[in-house]
């Protein structure tokens, strides 16, 4: 290579240095820029991917459990199973007793609980006694028992804990809410009460939205409504969840027929509620779906 050749490329060589030396900054800036544009991007891929995965794999609004056509409304004798998951402590058997005071057919379910627990051992002292709503026609005035103490805990079948929870949600006349008797019940207000009642006393998350669903999403049997809007007001009616190692399972309205209860005593269904055909009946219907699920 001639001298001439070598000083041009040694010129050409510097004039490029030169350049790169003088060049303006903006290109690092803009390199930088694109690097946080890039990253932000990536974040936001991140957040929707575990946003995406937990929408997958959280539990649905309903618990898991796919909602029925209907299900059957005080049809004396039947229960109906939601799922199979376990909602109660381990070892435990949990019966949620969601009535109001007044209610006849609380008042008659009432019985069929009591004789079940306290044929494992004594709950008498976590009783009282009262009467349904005089005010309800022919089941006005159903002698019934109020559970004191909750929860009520007995050691029964194959040493599981039976735990009794009662949650009551309005008052003798359902005019106002049982812990809330400033609140007066109107034609419009008896259900959002119940449920704000049971939300405050702590009824577990899953028990409420089996509560609130059979009662007031899904078709009573025989009837184009929930069976919340079959009352006059609608309200949340009796129910009754159970649930144990082997499932849940619930009673919407009541176990049995509660008119018949009417021509006993409170001391003599105390004494020996298996006096009455219906409460025997009941407590039977209570022991199958506690065995089943234990």
């Amino acid at each position: 290579m001639s001298r001439r050749s070598n000083k041009k490329a040694q010129i050409r060589a510097q004039k490029i240095e030169q350049e790169r030396k003088n060049a303006p900054p903006y290109p690092i800036a803009l390199l930088k820029k694109h690097l946080k544009v890039v990253a932000v991007v990536i974040v936001v891929i991140v957040v929707i991917a575990v946003f995406a995965f937990n929408l997958v794999h959280l539990p649905t609004s309903n618990g898991g459990y796919t909602l029925p056509a209907n299900v059957p409304f005080s049809d004396f004798g039947t229960y109906y199973k939601v799922n199979s998951s376990d909602y109660a402590p381990s070892n435990s058997v949990n019966i949620y007793f969601v009535t109001w005071v007044g209610c006849p057919y609380g008042a008659g379910d009432s019985w069929e609980l009591y004789n079940y627990l306290n044929g494992f051992s004594s709950i008498s002292s976590s009783v009282s006694g009262h009467f349904s709503d005089p005010n309800e026609g022919k089941l006005a005035s159903v002698p019934g028992l109020l559970f004191t103490n909750s929860p009520i805990s007995v050691k029964g079948v194959n040493g599981y804990s039976i735990n009794l929870d009662s949650y009551y949600m309005y008052n003798e006349y359902m005019s106002q809410g049982y812990n809330a008797p400033n609140v007066n019940i109107t034609s419009t207000n008896a259900i959002s009460v119940a449920l704000s009642e049971l939300q405050a006393d702590n009824l577990p998350v899953p028990i409420y939205n089996i509560v609130k669903a059979f009662t007031t999403i899904v078709d009573a049997t025989g009837y184009t409504k929930a069976s919340a809007y079959l009352g006059n007001p609608p309200h949340i009616n009796t129910i009754t969840i159970f649930t144990g190692p082997k499932g849940t399972y619930l009673i919407n309205g009541g176990f049995i027929d509660p008119q018949p209860l009417e021509q006993y005593t409170y001391s003599t269904l105390l004494s020996t509620p298996g006096v009455c055909a219906e409460v025997s009946s009941g407590t039977t219907l209570v022991a199958n779906i506690v065995n089943s699920i234990s």
